[in-house]
Protein backbone atom coordinates (compact mmCIF):
# COMPACT_ATOMS: atom_id res chain seq x y z
CA UNK A 1 0.00 0.00 0.00
CA UNK A 2 1.28 3.56 -1.32
CA UNK A 3 1.72 6.59 1.20
CA UNK A 4 0.87 9.93 -0.48
CA UNK A 5 2.07 13.16 1.82
CA UNK A 6 0.25 16.44 1.52
CA UNK A 7 1.71 19.45 3.24
CA UNK A 8 -0.67 20.87 5.97
CA UNK A 9 -0.44 24.35 4.85
CA UNK A 10 -2.09 25.71 1.66
CA UNK A 11 -1.68 24.82 -1.52
CA UNK A 12 -1.49 27.89 -3.55
CA UNK A 13 -2.00 27.55 -7.68
CA UNK A 14 -1.99 30.75 -9.29
CA UNK A 15 -4.09 31.71 -12.50
CA UNK A 16 -4.22 35.64 -13.56
CA UNK A 17 -6.63 34.78 -16.17
CA UNK A 18 -9.58 34.88 -14.16
CA UNK A 19 -11.26 37.01 -11.57
CA UNK A 20 -12.55 34.51 -8.91
CA UNK A 21 -10.85 33.09 -6.25
CA UNK A 22 -11.49 29.24 -5.28
CA UNK A 23 -10.67 27.49 -1.70
CA UNK A 24 -10.80 23.67 -1.73
CA UNK A 25 -10.81 21.89 1.94
CA UNK A 26 -10.09 18.48 1.17
CA UNK A 27 -10.79 16.01 3.92
CA UNK A 28 -9.21 12.28 3.64
CA UNK A 29 -10.59 9.07 5.52
CA UNK A 30 -10.72 5.35 5.66
CA UNK A 31 -13.93 4.33 3.51
CA UNK A 32 -16.41 1.55 4.97
CA UNK A 33 -19.29 0.34 3.20
CA UNK A 34 -21.99 1.14 6.00
CA UNK A 35 -20.48 5.38 5.50
CA UNK A 36 -22.38 5.50 2.70
CA UNK A 37 -25.54 6.59 3.55
CA UNK A 38 -24.45 8.94 6.68
CA UNK A 39 -22.56 10.66 3.74
CA UNK A 40 -25.69 10.99 1.90
CA UNK A 41 -27.52 12.37 4.46
CA UNK A 42 -25.18 14.40 5.57
CA UNK A 43 -24.60 16.53 2.18
CA UNK A 44 -27.75 18.01 2.44
CA UNK A 45 -27.66 18.60 5.91
CA UNK A 46 -24.51 20.71 5.81
CA UNK A 47 -25.04 22.19 2.61
CA UNK A 48 -28.53 24.02 2.91
CA UNK A 49 -28.25 24.85 7.14
CA UNK A 50 -25.71 25.84 9.52
CA UNK A 51 -25.95 26.83 13.42
CA UNK A 52 -26.96 30.16 12.53
CA UNK A 53 -28.94 29.94 9.46
CA UNK A 54 -31.06 27.24 10.74
CA UNK A 55 -33.60 27.69 7.33
CA UNK A 56 -32.51 26.79 4.17
CA UNK A 57 -33.90 29.92 2.65
CA UNK A 58 -31.87 32.29 5.05
CA UNK A 59 -28.80 29.91 4.19
CA UNK A 60 -29.08 30.93 0.67
CA UNK A 61 -29.61 34.71 0.91
CA UNK A 62 -26.36 34.65 3.14
CA UNK A 63 -24.71 33.48 0.58
CA UNK A 64 -25.76 36.60 -1.78
CA UNK A 65 -25.26 38.98 0.68
CA UNK A 66 -21.53 38.43 0.97
CA UNK A 67 -21.27 37.34 -2.59
CA UNK A 68 -20.63 33.55 -2.51
CA UNK A 69 -20.40 32.32 -6.06
CA UNK A 70 -20.67 28.96 -5.32
CA UNK A 71 -20.29 26.76 -2.50
CA UNK A 72 -20.10 22.91 -2.39
CA UNK A 73 -19.54 19.38 -0.20
CA UNK A 74 -19.11 16.76 -2.44
CA UNK A 75 -17.68 13.25 -2.17
CA UNK A 76 -14.94 11.07 -3.77
CA UNK A 77 -15.20 7.04 -3.14
CA UNK A 78 -12.25 4.99 -4.10
CA UNK A 79 -12.25 1.67 -2.76
CA UNK A 80 -11.18 2.07 1.08
CA UNK A 81 -10.43 6.08 0.71
CA UNK A 82 -12.80 8.44 1.06
CA UNK A 83 -12.20 12.45 0.52
CA UNK A 84 -14.59 14.89 1.58
CA UNK A 85 -14.25 18.32 -0.47
CA UNK A 86 -15.80 21.71 0.67
CA UNK A 87 -15.32 24.12 -2.02
CA UNK A 88 -15.76 27.97 -2.12
CA UNK A 89 -15.53 29.90 -5.12
CA UNK A 90 -15.23 34.09 -4.39
CA UNK A 91 -15.10 37.01 -6.68
CA UNK A 92 -11.03 38.56 -6.92
CA UNK A 93 -11.27 40.74 -3.87
CA UNK A 94 -8.77 43.11 -6.33
CA UNK A 95 -11.05 43.29 -8.73
CA UNK A 96 -14.75 43.76 -7.14
CA UNK A 97 -14.64 47.25 -4.86
CA UNK A 98 -15.87 46.73 -1.43
CA UNK A 99 -15.93 42.75 -1.33
CA UNK A 100 -14.40 41.46 1.61
CA UNK A 101 -13.30 38.07 1.69
CA UNK A 102 -12.97 37.36 5.09
CA UNK A 103 -16.82 37.71 5.03
CA UNK A 104 -16.99 34.76 2.51
CA UNK A 105 -14.74 32.97 4.16
CA UNK A 106 -15.75 32.71 7.43
CA UNK A 107 -19.49 31.68 6.44
CA UNK A 108 -17.66 28.68 4.24
CA UNK A 109 -15.48 27.62 7.98
CA UNK A 110 -19.26 28.23 9.69
CA UNK A 111 -21.23 26.08 6.92
CA UNK A 112 -17.94 23.19 7.77
CA UNK A 113 -17.41 23.50 11.59
CA UNK A 114 -20.83 24.93 12.76
CA UNK A 115 -23.55 23.02 11.32
CA UNK A 116 -27.11 22.78 12.80
CA UNK A 117 -26.32 20.69 16.23
CA UNK A 118 -27.60 20.86 19.48
CA UNK A 119 -26.85 18.64 22.02
CA UNK A 120 -24.38 16.28 19.74
CA UNK A 121 -27.15 15.35 17.47
CA UNK A 122 -28.37 17.04 13.87
CA UNK A 123 -32.02 19.07 13.73
CA UNK A 124 -34.20 15.58 13.78
CA UNK A 125 -36.63 17.44 11.62
CA UNK A 126 -34.30 18.24 9.42
CA UNK A 127 -32.85 14.88 9.11
CA UNK A 128 -36.36 13.78 8.52
CA UNK A 129 -37.05 15.82 5.84
CA UNK A 130 -33.79 14.74 3.85
CA UNK A 131 -34.23 11.04 4.48
CA UNK A 132 -37.72 11.37 3.03
CA UNK A 133 -36.23 13.27 0.44
CA UNK A 134 -33.45 10.79 -0.93
CA UNK A 135 -36.53 7.80 -0.76
CA UNK A 136 -38.61 9.01 -2.43
CA UNK A 137 -35.79 10.35 -5.31
CA UNK A 138 -34.39 6.28 -6.02
CA UNK A 139 -38.01 5.19 -5.73
CA UNK A 140 -39.04 7.59 -8.51
CA UNK A 141 -35.79 7.34 -10.41
CA UNK A 142 -36.27 3.47 -10.68
CA UNK A 143 -38.84 3.66 -12.82
CA UNK A 144 -37.09 5.03 -15.14
CA UNK A 145 -35.33 2.03 -17.68
CA UNK A 146 -31.72 3.19 -17.85
CA UNK A 147 -31.51 3.16 -13.55
CA UNK A 148 -33.59 0.04 -13.26
CA UNK A 149 -31.75 -1.76 -15.98
CA UNK A 150 -28.22 -0.72 -14.59
CA UNK A 151 -29.18 -2.08 -11.32
CA UNK A 152 -30.19 -5.51 -12.17
CA UNK A 153 -26.97 -5.59 -14.85
CA UNK A 154 -24.50 -4.60 -12.12
CA UNK A 155 -26.26 -7.15 -9.51
CA UNK A 156 -24.98 -10.26 -11.90
CA UNK A 157 -21.72 -8.79 -12.94
CA UNK A 158 -20.33 -7.71 -9.38
CA UNK A 159 -18.72 -10.19 -7.54
CA UNK A 160 -16.82 -7.95 -5.21
CA UNK A 161 -20.28 -5.78 -4.39
CA UNK A 162 -18.28 -2.47 -4.95
CA UNK A 163 -20.34 -1.30 -7.27
CA UNK A 164 -23.60 -2.47 -5.43
CA UNK A 165 -22.77 -0.28 -2.81
CA UNK A 166 -24.80 2.31 -3.41
CA UNK A 167 -27.90 4.07 -1.90
CA UNK A 168 -30.67 1.73 -4.10
CA UNK A 169 -28.94 -1.48 -2.29
CA UNK A 170 -28.97 0.74 0.86
CA UNK A 171 -31.69 2.31 1.50
CA UNK A 172 -33.22 0.67 4.14
CA UNK A 173 -30.56 1.31 5.95
CA UNK A 174 -31.84 5.06 6.21
CA UNK A 175 -34.06 4.53 8.83
CA UNK A 176 -31.54 3.38 11.05
CA UNK A 177 -29.29 6.56 10.95
CA UNK A 178 -29.89 8.64 14.07
CA UNK A 179 -29.00 12.34 14.44
CA UNK A 180 -26.54 11.39 17.20
CA UNK A 181 -25.00 8.79 14.95
CA UNK A 182 -24.90 11.20 12.14
CA UNK A 183 -23.23 13.86 14.23
CA UNK A 184 -20.77 11.21 15.53
CA UNK A 185 -19.96 10.20 11.98
CA UNK A 186 -19.65 13.95 11.14
CA UNK A 187 -16.98 15.06 13.90
CA UNK A 188 -14.90 11.76 13.37
CA UNK A 189 -14.39 12.51 9.75
CA UNK A 190 -14.25 16.43 9.43
CA UNK A 191 -13.98 18.24 12.94
CA UNK A 192 -11.35 15.96 14.03
CA UNK A 193 -9.61 15.74 11.15
CA UNK A 194 -7.38 17.60 9.26
CA UNK A 195 -7.61 19.38 5.67
CA UNK A 196 -5.76 19.45 2.44
CA UNK A 197 -5.93 23.13 1.65
CA UNK A 198 -6.23 24.20 -1.63
CA UNK A 199 -6.37 27.67 -2.94
CA UNK A 200 -6.89 28.83 -6.80
CA UNK A 201 -6.62 32.14 -8.82
CA UNK A 202 -4.72 35.32 -8.64
CA UNK A 203 -3.55 35.53 -4.90
CA UNK A 204 -0.84 36.17 -2.78
CA UNK A 205 0.45 33.45 -0.82
CA UNK A 206 1.43 35.63 2.42
CA UNK A 207 -2.65 37.01 2.20
CA UNK A 208 -3.91 33.86 1.49
CA UNK A 209 -1.87 31.74 4.92
CA UNK A 210 -3.10 34.96 7.26
CA UNK A 211 -6.46 34.13 6.57
CA UNK A 212 -6.05 30.43 6.57
CA UNK A 213 -4.17 30.36 9.93
CA UNK A 214 -7.05 32.75 11.54
CA UNK A 215 -9.24 29.80 11.29
CA UNK A 216 -7.03 26.91 11.05
CA UNK A 217 -4.59 25.84 14.18
CA UNK A 218 -0.99 25.72 12.40
CA UNK A 219 0.46 22.16 12.00
CA UNK A 220 3.77 21.24 10.41
CA UNK A 221 3.22 17.53 10.38
CA UNK A 222 2.41 16.82 6.85
CA UNK A 223 -0.99 14.50 6.01
CA UNK A 224 -0.78 10.96 4.90
CA UNK A 225 -3.05 9.04 3.00
CA UNK A 226 -2.52 5.30 3.01
CA UNK A 227 -3.76 4.99 -1.28
CA UNK A 228 -5.55 1.89 -1.56
CA UNK A 229 -8.00 2.95 -4.61
CA UNK A 230 -8.29 -0.23 -6.74
CA UNK A 231 -10.68 -3.25 -6.41
CA UNK A 232 -10.37 -5.11 -9.44
CA UNK A 233 -13.64 -7.65 -10.39
CA UNK A 234 -12.82 -10.95 -11.24
CA UNK A 235 -13.62 -12.96 -14.35
CA UNK A 236 -16.01 -15.63 -14.66
CA UNK A 237 -14.52 -18.83 -16.22
CA UNK A 238 -17.57 -18.45 -18.78
CA UNK A 239 -19.49 -15.60 -19.61
CA UNK A 240 -23.04 -15.69 -17.85
CA UNK A 241 -26.03 -14.53 -19.81
CA UNK A 242 -29.60 -13.41 -18.10
CA UNK A 243 -32.63 -12.47 -19.90
CA UNK A 244 -35.52 -10.37 -17.74
CA UNK A 245 -38.71 -9.80 -18.69
CA UNK A 246 -40.30 -5.97 -17.92
CA UNK A 247 -42.87 -3.95 -18.95
CA UNK A 248 -40.99 -0.96 -20.81
CA UNK A 249 -41.61 0.14 -24.19
CA UNK A 250 -37.67 -0.48 -25.01
CA UNK A 251 -35.17 -3.28 -24.40
CA UNK A 252 -31.96 -3.16 -22.60
CA UNK A 253 -29.25 -4.87 -23.65
CA UNK A 254 -25.71 -5.08 -21.66
CA UNK A 255 -21.95 -6.30 -21.91
CA UNK A 256 -20.23 -6.23 -19.09
CA UNK A 257 -16.10 -6.82 -19.41
CA UNK A 258 -13.77 -7.38 -16.71
CA UNK A 259 -9.99 -7.62 -17.23
CA UNK A 260 -8.23 -10.68 -16.02
CA UNK A 261 -4.92 -10.29 -14.07
CA UNK A 262 -5.13 -6.74 -13.99
CA UNK A 263 -2.32 -4.52 -12.84
CA UNK A 264 -1.63 -1.08 -12.03
CA UNK A 265 0.33 -0.74 -15.49
CA UNK A 266 -2.67 -2.20 -17.13
CA UNK A 267 -4.64 1.10 -16.35
CA UNK A 268 -3.31 3.04 -19.62
CA UNK A 269 -3.58 -0.07 -21.75
CA UNK A 270 -7.64 -0.01 -20.63
CA UNK A 271 -7.93 3.97 -21.01
CA UNK A 272 -6.40 3.31 -24.81
CA UNK A 273 -9.35 0.52 -25.47
CA UNK A 274 -12.43 2.69 -24.21
CA UNK A 275 -11.08 5.34 -26.08
CA UNK A 276 -10.96 3.08 -29.07
CA UNK A 277 -14.42 2.09 -28.48
CA UNK A 278 -16.41 5.27 -27.74
CA UNK A 279 -14.29 8.41 -28.63
CA UNK A 280 -15.55 10.74 -30.73
CA UNK A 281 -12.41 10.12 -33.50
CA UNK A 282 -12.85 6.48 -33.50
CA UNK A 283 -16.50 5.83 -32.00
CA UNK A 284 -16.53 1.91 -33.05
CA UNK A 285 -19.58 1.19 -31.15
CA UNK A 286 -21.72 4.03 -32.34
CA UNK A 287 -21.00 3.57 -35.79
CA UNK A 288 -21.07 -0.20 -35.41
CA UNK A 289 -24.47 -0.35 -33.77
CA UNK A 290 -26.45 2.57 -35.15
CA UNK A 291 -24.56 3.84 -38.58
CA UNK A 292 -23.73 1.01 -40.10
CA UNK A 293 -27.17 -1.46 -38.33
CA UNK A 294 -29.68 0.89 -37.14
CA UNK A 295 -29.85 -1.89 -34.46
CA UNK A 296 -30.31 0.50 -31.04
CA UNK A 297 -31.97 3.77 -30.24
CA UNK A 298 -28.73 5.12 -28.03
CA UNK A 299 -26.02 3.16 -25.82
CA UNK A 300 -23.55 4.39 -23.02
CA UNK A 301 -20.37 3.29 -22.01
CA UNK A 302 -18.87 2.87 -18.26
CA UNK A 303 -15.29 2.18 -17.70
CA UNK A 304 -13.84 1.73 -14.35
CA UNK A 305 -10.13 1.09 -14.31
CA UNK A 306 -9.94 0.55 -10.73
CA UNK A 307 -12.78 -2.44 -10.97
CA UNK A 308 -10.67 -3.41 -13.64
CA UNK A 309 -14.27 -3.37 -15.64
CA UNK A 310 -15.91 -1.27 -18.41
CA UNK A 311 -19.86 -2.27 -19.80
CA UNK A 312 -21.80 -1.32 -22.66
CA UNK A 313 -25.19 -0.07 -22.26
CA UNK A 314 -27.76 -0.39 -25.48
CA UNK A 315 -31.35 0.21 -25.69
CA UNK A 316 -32.30 -1.88 -28.78
CA UNK A 317 -35.53 -2.34 -30.98
CA UNK A 318 -37.57 -5.56 -30.69
CA UNK A 319 -36.14 -8.78 -32.68
CA UNK A 320 -32.32 -6.78 -32.10
CA UNK A 321 -30.69 -8.66 -29.70
CA UNK A 322 -28.95 -11.45 -31.19
CA UNK A 323 -28.10 -9.46 -33.65
CA UNK A 324 -26.18 -6.83 -31.71
CA UNK A 325 -24.69 -9.46 -29.77
CA UNK A 326 -23.31 -10.57 -33.15
CA UNK A 327 -21.85 -7.24 -34.03
CA UNK A 328 -20.51 -6.72 -30.78
CA UNK A 329 -18.50 -10.09 -30.69
CA UNK A 330 -17.39 -9.40 -34.42
CA UNK A 331 -15.98 -5.57 -33.63
CA UNK A 332 -13.88 -7.03 -30.59
CA UNK A 333 -12.53 -10.09 -32.68
CA UNK A 334 -11.77 -7.15 -35.27
CA UNK A 335 -10.14 -4.46 -32.90
CA UNK A 336 -7.50 -6.86 -32.72
CA UNK A 337 -5.82 -5.85 -35.73
CA UNK A 338 -1.94 -3.92 -35.42
CA UNK A 339 -2.54 -1.59 -38.51
CA UNK A 340 -6.35 -1.06 -37.15
CA UNK A 341 -4.91 -0.06 -33.86
CA UNK A 342 -1.89 2.35 -35.00
CA UNK A 343 -4.59 4.32 -37.25
CA UNK A 344 -6.75 4.33 -34.02
CA UNK A 345 -3.99 5.77 -31.65
CA UNK A 346 -3.04 8.12 -34.59
CA UNK A 347 -6.17 9.24 -34.33
CA UNK A 348 -7.07 9.42 -30.82
CA UNK A 349 -3.52 11.41 -30.68
CA UNK A 350 -4.67 14.31 -32.63
CA UNK A 351 -7.80 14.84 -30.71
CA UNK A 352 -5.86 14.98 -27.44
CA UNK A 353 -3.81 17.33 -29.14
CA UNK A 354 -6.94 19.52 -29.72
CA UNK A 355 -7.99 18.79 -25.56
CA UNK A 356 -4.71 20.41 -24.74
CA UNK A 357 -5.08 23.52 -26.55
CA UNK A 358 -8.66 24.27 -25.52
CA UNK A 359 -7.85 22.99 -21.77
CA UNK A 360 -5.92 26.42 -21.78
CA UNK A 361 -8.87 28.31 -21.84
CA UNK A 362 -10.52 26.15 -19.08
CA UNK A 363 -10.85 27.94 -15.95
CA UNK A 364 -10.52 24.90 -13.75
CA UNK A 365 -8.35 22.80 -15.59
CA UNK A 366 -4.90 23.96 -13.59
CA UNK A 367 -6.45 22.71 -10.40
CA UNK A 368 -8.01 19.53 -11.40
CA UNK A 369 -4.94 18.54 -13.30
CA UNK A 370 -2.95 19.43 -10.00
CA UNK A 371 -5.42 17.88 -8.05
CA UNK A 372 -5.62 14.10 -9.68
CA UNK A 373 -2.10 14.49 -10.37
CA UNK A 374 -1.31 14.55 -6.08
CA UNK A 375 -3.63 12.33 -5.22
CA UNK A 376 -2.49 9.76 -7.92
CA UNK A 377 -6.67 9.49 -8.21
CA UNK A 378 -6.68 9.54 -12.08
CA UNK A 379 -4.43 10.16 -15.23
CA UNK A 380 -4.01 13.38 -16.26
CA UNK A 381 -4.56 14.45 -19.85
CA UNK A 382 -0.90 14.99 -20.48
CA UNK A 383 0.23 11.45 -19.20
CA UNK A 384 -2.76 10.38 -21.44
CA UNK A 385 -1.13 11.97 -24.46
CA UNK A 386 2.55 10.63 -23.53
CA UNK A 387 0.92 6.85 -22.10
CA UNK A 388 -0.74 6.43 -25.83
CA UNK A 389 2.23 7.91 -28.01
CA UNK A 390 4.54 4.75 -26.24
CA UNK A 391 2.18 2.47 -26.55
CA UNK A 392 3.96 -0.61 -27.32
CA UNK A 393 1.22 -2.25 -29.41
CA UNK A 394 2.01 -5.81 -29.34
CA UNK A 395 1.89 -5.73 -25.17
CA UNK A 396 -1.58 -3.70 -26.11
CA UNK A 397 -2.54 -6.91 -28.06
CA UNK A 398 -1.48 -9.11 -25.34
CA UNK A 399 -3.50 -7.18 -22.88
CA UNK A 400 -6.58 -7.69 -24.94
CA UNK A 401 -6.48 -11.35 -24.62
CA UNK A 402 -7.20 -10.60 -20.77
CA UNK A 403 -10.13 -8.88 -21.91
CA UNK A 404 -12.74 -11.07 -20.79
CA UNK A 405 -16.66 -11.03 -21.73
CA UNK A 406 -17.95 -11.76 -18.20
CA UNK A 407 -21.86 -11.04 -18.29
CA UNK A 408 -24.63 -10.32 -20.76
CA UNK A 409 -27.62 -8.75 -19.39
CA UNK A 410 -30.84 -8.91 -21.12
CA UNK A 411 -33.71 -6.83 -19.35
CA UNK A 412 -36.90 -7.35 -22.35
CA UNK A 413 -39.18 -4.41 -23.21
CA UNK A 414 -42.52 -6.58 -23.64
CA UNK A 415 -44.89 -4.03 -24.34
CA UNK A 416 -43.01 -2.84 -27.33
CA UNK A 417 -43.14 -6.68 -28.26
CA UNK A 418 -46.93 -7.09 -27.60
CA UNK A 419 -47.60 -4.53 -30.68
Amino acid sequence: MKELKFDSVPYIIRNKNYSTITFKLIYSCNYEEKDLVYINLLQPLISNYSKKCKIEQEFKLELVKRLIINMTFKKMILNDNLFLTFTLTVPDPKRVKDFNIENAFSFFYDMIYNPNVSNGEFDKKQLEREREYIKSNLNESLKRISNFSYQRFISYFDDKSELKNNMYNNIDLLDKVTPKDLYKYYKSVIIDNTPICIVYGDVDKEKVNTLYYKYFKKNDKPIIINKNYNCYLIPKSDTSYIEEKSDYNQSALYFGYKIEKMSEKDRIYLSLLCNILCSRETNLIFNALRVDNNLIYSYNFGCKSKNAMFFIEAYISKNSKDKTITIIDEMFRNIKNKNKIKEYIDKILVGIEYELIESKDSKYFKLNEFIAKKSESGFTLKEIYNGYKKINIDKFLKFLERVKLDTIYFLRGEANEKE
